[in-house]
């Protein structure tokens, strides 16, 4: 097999790899102190996630409760209540946030919950007297492309003094890469009439290695980019090297570009190039006396 086609492979796989959901953050809240209105513990991240911290909105320091094994990072108030995790993404990264999984347990009768990621609510619940998973909830939207500062959100709504208590959470979901800097290398746009002329599409990285794609040649007709399709004068539309059978001398200044997408759905268009036909040269009779 060729190299190209482990290089696609492996490719493939980085892809499933990335798209598998796991486990993004996970807090058990064993660090303490915890009566605290900020609180960051010893969480297990993700990669791509540089820091957290818990914070109080409510007036209130959190407190050490008992949780699911252990600590639990409490919140007691009049009324509503919420706590605000939020996760830092690494610079030229991304996260997607798909799933929560968390123990709770609430000293009242209403404490029912709700989760929002950037303000968008993803996720609700009750709370029972006596804590318990909620087990893995998935999201009722995904929540894609992450980056920068990410602020997961749990509102806690009741009324009358009481404190809810929060141990075990997890958030999952996926990585992914954006596309990474990549360059044309420019082809050569000179040809004679009547020749083979091919014009190639290689895309390098910074380290000058060259990626397997799929490739779309295109022709710009009337003003805008047109696909080309294997006939009698073109083959090879669909590689990265297009080639024009017979070139005519019509086909000079003609323009071309080449549409190329990654297996991870990185979209890459070549810059316009221009095609530069010229005449067969003719040949020279010398006629040499004696």
């Amino acid at each position: 097999m060729s190299n190209n086609y482990y290089i696609f492979l492996i490719i493939v796989l980085h892809v499933l790899s990335a798209n598998a959901q796991q486990e993004l953050y996970r807090n058990s809240f064993e660090s303490t102190p915890l009566s605290v209105q900020q609180y960051t513990g010893n969480p297990t991240v993700h990669g791509n996630i540089i820091s957290s911290k818990w914070t109080s909105l409510s007036g209130n320091t959190f407190s050490q409760e008992n949780g699911n094994t252990g600590n639990a990072l409490g919140l007691s108030h009049n009324g509503d209540m919420t706590y605000i995790l939020t996760l830092t993404v690494a610079p030229g990264e991304e996260i997607n946030l798909s799933a929560v999984n968390f123990w709770r347990e609430k000293s009242k009768a209403s404490m029912n919950w709700s989760l929002s990621v950037n303000q968008i609510e993803v996720a609700i619940g009750s709370t029972p007297h006596n804590g318990s998973i909620i087990g893995n909830t998935s999201f009722s939207t995904p929540i894609n492309n992450l980056t920068g500062t990410v602020d997961i959100e749990i509102t806690i709504n009741g009324t009358g003094n009481g404190t809810f208590s929060l141990d075990d959470f997890v958030l999952y979901g996926t990585t992914t890469d954006p596309c990474p800097q990549l360059t044309f290398l420019q082809p050569n746009t000179v040809t004679c009439e009547s020749s083979v002329t091919s014009l190639s599409a290689i895309l390098l990285g910074a380290g000058g290695s060259a990626y397997p794609m799929m490739y779309q040649w295109k022709i710009l007709s009337g003003g805008n980019y047109v696909a080309l399709t294997n006939n009698a004068t073109y083959t090879s539309v669909n590689s990265n090297t297009l080639l024009i059978l017979n070139t005519p001398l019509s086909f000079d200044a003609n323009q071309y570009t080449c549409e190329v997408t990654t297996a991870d759905g990185c979209s890459y268009i070549m810059g316009p190039i221009t095609l530069n036909v010229y005449p067969t040269p003719q040949p020279i009779t010398i006629q040499f006396n004696n």
